[in-house]
């Protein structure tokens, strides 16, 4: 008899799945793709390079807690990203770095747009330069089209920090993502069934993916974008680029960025050549795509229109990165569903036991 189902096999759906079952709950897990580990999903190149199926993750958290659970399924390598911008065909740190002596931020009131709440971190000729054509090509709409939090996520420096963040633990297991959520999913209590579909039943269900399809578009399509990516792989050669990612802001070029994943630890020393890929952003056409929640304001209105809707089921959870239709960094997702499993899966489970 299953306790619990668990819809989506990505981060969030395999933590709480994984403290079901150690609470000594069956439970039985849905997977619509063909594969487990949802957008950290990984793969081997025949060169034998691994690499991300959904573009780059680099695991970071400061909590214990979270650093503790992670390391229980796989063996970390010690990696802190550095990321660099390619403007007028230099390299640049990302995020950009800033003496504050030759241009200020712009100071007003609130912001009501993403572009506005940039320019007050800082002014129009780094916002131009490393910030606006990027999330343009990223969302494929006019910054102002987008909702002034998302501006929470950009960084100005200005301390000399190379790092994409300087969390106290941070690494990529050894053996991948995808065998991070497969190790998280072997349980005796665990079944996993992918390339399949869900569907609403009376037992408990916790739900991780677009919530507007699960009810049927009854309100319309919440907008979500993703990419679309080449991966070349170049006999012959050592490294391409000075670093694992090179982002492009640049407006006539129509690409994002683009991933070396010889740089990561996991995979030097590895075969005489590396594997590039570069990612072209794009509207996603089924929920197989949905990778990026649409960050605007009447896209959130309609989710919440979604999310009392799916409330009121008895027995129904909804949550992860899609079901909260909000971007979540890793260690968020972990940290995230630890908590709805404490606050609401296990009463639910303990109630309907």
């Amino acid at each position: 008899m299953t306790d619990l189902i668990v819809v989506g096999a990505g981060l969030t759906g395999a933590t709480i799945a994984r403290m079901a079952a150690e609470q000594d709950f069956k439970v039985l897990v849905l997977e619509r793709r063909s594969e487990i580990g949802g957008n950290v999903a990984d793969t081997v190149h025949e060169s034998g390079i691994r690499y991300n199926l959904h573009g780059p993750h680099y695991f970071r958290t400061n909590s214990p807690m979270i650093w503790g659970f992670v390391n229980r399924f796989a063996v970390f390598k010690r990696y802190e990203a550095v990321l660099m911008t390619n403007v007028v065909n230099a390299y640049y740190p990302y995020p950009p770095h800033m003496n504050w002596t030759v241009e200020r931020p712009l100071v007003g009131g609130e912001a009501t747009n993403f572009e506005a709440a940039c320019l007050q971190k800082m002014g129009p000729l780094f916002y131009d330069l490393f910030i606006k054509h990027y999330t343009k090509k990223q969302w494929g709409v006019d910054p102002t089209e987008l909702d002034a939090g998302l501006a929470s996520r950009v960084e100005l420096r200005t301390n000399g920090e190379l790092r994409l963040k300087d969390c106290k633990y941070q690494g990529i297991p050894t053996g991948g993502y995808t065998e991070l959520v497969y190790s998280m999913l072997t349980h005796t209590k665990i079944d996993v069934e992918t390339s399949t579909t869900c569907y609403l039943t009376e037992t408990p269900m916790v739900y991780t993916g677009c919530i507007d399809e699960l009810l049927g578009f009854r309100y319309g399509r919440l907008r979500y974008r993703t990419q679309k990516r080449e991966h070349i792989f170049h006999p012959n050669v050592g490294f391409l680029q000075p670093a694992v990612q090179i982002n492009y802001p640049t407006p006539d070029v129509p690409y994002i960025r683009r991933i070396e994943w010889k740089h990561l630890p996991h995979n030097y020393p590895t075969t005489d050549g590396t594997l590039i890929t570069t990612e072209f952003p794009q509207w996603a056409t089924s929920p197989d795509e949905c990778e990026y929640p649409f960050p605007s304001y009447e896209d959130r209105q309609l989710y919440e229109k979604y999310r009392d809707d799916a409330d009121s089921l008895p027995n129904f959870i909804v949550c992860g990165r899609l079901g909260f239709y909000r971007y979540l960094d890793m260690d968020m997702a972990i940290g995230s569903a630890m908590n709805v499993f404490r606050d609401k899966v296990l009463p639910m489970l303990k109630k309907a036991s």
